[in-house]
């Protein structure tokens, strides 16, 4: 055994020796740090974001977004109602970078809590603020498919009430 950690010792002083060893030693963790900053500098991403939001239904849920979106800081929202040819401006647009990407919402947007977002380059922060407030709208919009008459439901707790005491 002493044999072999002897020639593990000797292998190894060896490559410390050389000049390589060394430089990839340094450069090595600068290079993973510079890749980390640069990942961490694209998904801050710089200033306001413009966006569309293509209301492809007739309930609303394009305005209730782009109402939901009017407090953010990071994202300035334009509600456009579907028609022939607005998919393929609004393409054209984010392609020419004068819009950062557009999101497409109809009326199952409740149901399946689903939307599509397109843009040429996606921003965590952009999707993460677009996800939040999605959500926001879809819940708000689930709860007012789901209201019950004040009259009724006291009517029903006084009835439970009864039955229990």
């Amino acid at each position: 055994m002493y044999k072999v950690w002897a020639i593990i010792r000797r292998e190894f002083v060896e490559r410390v020796r050389t000049k390589w060893f060394w430089v990839s030693a340094i450069l090595g963790p600068v290079l993973f740090a510079g890749i980390i900053v640069f990942q961490i500098m694209q998904s801050v991403g710089g200033g306001v974001r413009k966006i569309a939001i293509v209301d492809a239904g007739k309930l609303g849920y394009g305005t209730r977004i782009v109402e939901a979106l009017g407090a953010s800081r990071t994202i300035r929202a334009d509600g456009v109602q579907l028609g022939p040819a607005v998919l393929d401006s609004l393409t054209s647009l984010v392609e020419a970078k004068q819009l950062n990407g557009f999101l497409i919402v109809d009326d199952s947007l409740p149901a399946d809590g689903k939307a599509e977002y397109r843009a040429s380059n996606l921003s965590l922060q952009t999707t993460e603020e677009l996800q939040r407030t999605l959500n926001r709208v879809v819940e708000k919009a689930r709860l007012e498919g789901k209201t019950v008459d004040g009259k009724a439901l006291s009517e029903r707790v006084k009835e439970r009430l009864s039955k229990m005491g």
